[in-house]
C-alpha cells in the first residue's frame, strides 16, 4: 500500500494506492466534521448532484472516497492565468459551479459554506463538489455565488483581467440563467472579500521570517493574494 499526502487545511487527506487502485482517505480532526460530511453524502447518494462516491466510513472519523482524476477549478484558474489552457474552460467551470450550487441547495436545503474553488473538480464535462463539513443552514443562493466570486478575485494574482472577465461572466450567467438577484450577489461578494482581506492581513502579521507559504493560505514569498 502506498500513500501520498494531499492538500487540506483542516484534515489529513491522502491518496492511497492499493492493488493498482487509487482511493482517497480523509481523516477528520473531530467528530462534528465527520458526522456532518457523512450526513451530506447520505443525502447526495443516488442523486444527480455530482460528487465522489463514498466507498466506506469508519467510526474513527475516517472516510474513503473514489479517486476522481480531475483538476480543481483552482488548478484550472492558475493554468488559464499562465496561458496554458483556454480561459473558456474556466468560464465553463464557473458556470457549472452555479448550476451545481443551485442543485445542491435544492436537494439538501443546505448552503455549501466553503465555496473555495479548490472544493470543486472539473473534468471538462462534469463539475464535482467535495468537502461538505462546512455546510450550514440554507440561505439565499446569491450568498454562495458572492462568496465564490470573492474567492475568485482574491486568488493570486488578485483582480487580474482574467478574473474580472470571469466575475462578469459568472454574475451574468447566474442572473440571466437562474434569475438570481445581482444586488444580493454583490453584497455577499463585498462582505466575503472583506473577510478574506482581513484574514490575509492577519496572516501577514504572523508569517515567518522565511516567507514560506502559510498552511492557511494567504501569503507566499511576500505575494499578496490567497493561494489556490
Amino acid at each position: 500500500m502506498k500513500w501520498q499526502e494531499l492538500y487540506s487545511r483542516r484534515n489529513k487527506v491522502s491518496l492511497v494506492r492499493e492493488n493498482g487502485h487509487a482511493i482517497v482517505r480523509k481523516q477528520f480532526i473531530d467528530d462534528e466534521g465527520y458526522e456532518k460530511e457523512m450526513s451530506v453524502y447520505e443525502i447526495l447518494d443516488g442523486s444527480t448532484v455530482a460528487h465522489p462516491r463514498v466507498l466506506k466510513g469508519y467510526a474513527d472519523n475516517c472516510m474513503y472516497f473514489e479517486y476522481l482524476d480531475a483538476p480543481t477549478v483552482c488548478d484550472l484558474l492558475e493554468q488559464a492565468e499562465a496561458g496554458q489552457i483556454d480561459e473558456l474552460v474556466v468560464r465553463t467551470a464557473y458556470e457549472k459551479m452555479v448550476d451545481w450550487l443551485l442543485a445542491f441547495n435544492r436537494l439538501t436545503h443546505l448552503s455549501m459554506g466553503d465555496v473555495n474553488a479548490r472544493n470543486f473538480l472539473f473534468d471538462g464535462h462534469t463539475l464535482y463538489g467535495i468537502d461538505f463539513e462546512s455546510t450550514c443552514a440554507v440561505g439565499p443562493l446569491e450568498v454562495d455565488i458572492g462568496q465564490a466570486l470573492a474567492f475568485l478575485m482574491s486568488y493570486y494574482p488578485e483582480d487580474s483581467l482574467i478574473k474580472h472577465r470571469l466575475y462578469d461572466s459568472t454574475s451574468h450567467y447566474a442572473t440571466t440563467r437562474h434569475h438570481l438577484d445581482q444586488a444580493r450577489i454583490e453584497d455577499s461578494y463585498i462582505r466575503e472579500r472583506q473577510i478574506l482581506t482581513d484574514r490575509r492581513q492577519h496572516l501577514k502579521k504572523g508569517r515567518t521570517s522565511t516567507g514560506n507559504e502559510n498552511p492557511l493560505g494567504g501569503i507566499q514569498g511576500g505575494k499578496a493574494g490567497i493561494n489556490c
